[in-house]
């Protein structure tokens, strides 16, 4: 069985004042991994 592509998520929080963003990847089994996030 092939392993599956590693997947990359971008999470958008619109905020009242201010709009945030974060940045995070999974490779099979393993756990999430923060690549960036920010304001």
């Amino acid at each position: 069985m092939r392993d599956a592509a590693p997947v990359v998520i971008l999470g958008i929080d619109p905020g009242t004042a201010v709009t945030g963003y974060g940045v995070v990847r999974k490779e099979g089994h393993g756990p999430l991994t923060l690549i960036e996030c920010g304001v």
